[in-house]
């Protein structure tokens, strides 16, 4: 049940319940005096009881309205908690990255031109096809499971967006060199993600889908004990204000709780060397308790140290192409 549902389903019988209290009411008060006054008077015993009816039902109205709108405040709460935060998030995110993009120029006159191929190393990651094939996540809502056939293949940013939808892994690595546009194809990325969440009609559907951010490693210290959800959740009421105290924060331990949040993680590049395998290993789908689908950012080189004591597990990793001399001439 969605969460209109259940609004509807508590305010309609207690407004109903208001309904027929006060209707009931009346028609007691009315009766009452139509049969005292069927001999021209009323009795006084009669006069006290019709006051009587009438000052409870005028008192008994004003109790259960303010019952009423105790009722609605508690459900609206709920109902902001558990299905409005995440469209308002993905707004947030939105606008804050499409500024982003104009004043990179990565939008206008057209998006920047991007490439990848799919990466085999033995040093960078383990088996793409055990990262294709796995059965830790589903595909996002509305999209098919990613084949081998069309990540190795290669592509551009609406491939980069395919896989990213269909690997049910839910670890996608993008490398590149220095200046190679990583952060620029993320954010490309990012908006495309949510350009595909917002066309998505259905309610239940659209909720299934995680809302992307684009945040920075940078002071995440797995080593210290914090989990990645925990830090996740700080780092939202950080970024966003609407998470930062009170309801916002238990909803944004909602979201990142029940995988409404995908994350693109920049800046392994500048995390100390000693915590970069912690990272990795905290990342591991098996070291979180919720569901979220992360795609890492990390030049090829700090990668290849990062994974000297294990690869990133499910991780599918690709790698940025520099654009050759065409390709940015016809941009």
């Amino acid at each position: 049940m969605s969460g209109n549902e259940t609004g509807r389903s508590v305010i309609r019988p207690t407004l109903m319940a208001i309904a027929v209290l006060d209707v009931v009411a009346a028609a007691t008060v009315g009766l009452v005096t139509n049969v005292a006054s069927s001999n021209g008077r009323v009795p006084p015993p009669v006069a006290w009881l019709q006051v009587g009816f009438r000052a409870w039902w005028d008192l008994g109205g004003v109790v259960l309205l303010s019952i009423a709108l105790a009722i609605l405040t508690i459900v609206s709460e709920r109902l902001v908690t558990s299905a409005f935060y995440d469209d308002a998030l993905a707004t947030a995110v939105e606008r804050q990255w499409s500024a982003a993009a104009m004043e990179r120029k990565i939008l206008v006159p057209a998006p920047v031109p991007i490439r990848w191929e799919l990466v085999r190393s033995a040093n960078l990651s383990g088996s793409p096809e055990a990262a294709i094939n796995s059965r830790v996540f589903n595909p996002l809502p509305t999209h098919p499971q990613i084949s081998e056939a069309k990540v190795s293949a290669g592509g551009g940013l609406e491939e980069l967006f395919n896989v990213y939808a269909g690997l049910n892994s839910g670890r996608l690595v993008l490398l590149g060199r220095p200046g190679s546009g990583k952060t620029g194809a993320a954010i490309l990325l990012l908006l495309d993600a949510l350009r595909s969440r917002a066309r998505i009609q259905d309610h239940d559907e659209r909720r299934r889908t995680p809302v992307p951010v684009l945040l920075s490693a940078y002071g995440w210290a797995p080593g210290d004990g914090q989990s990645f959800q925990s830090w996740l959740v700080d780092r939202l009421g950080e970024e966003y204000r609407m998470f930062r105290r009170g309801k916002g924060r238990a909803a944004a331990r909602e979201l990142v709780l029940s995988g409404g949040v995908a994350v693109i993680l920049d800046g392994l590049d500048q995390i100390p060397e000693t915590a970069k395998a912690l990272m990795l290993a905290a990342l591991d789908p098996a070291n979180i308790q919720a569901d979220i689908r992360v795609i890492l950012l990390s030049r090829t080189t700090e990668f290849e140290k990062a994974v000297r004591e294990g690869h990133l597990q499910g991780g599918l990793v690709l790698q940025l192409l520099l654009l050759t001399p065409l390709m940015i001439v016809q941009y």
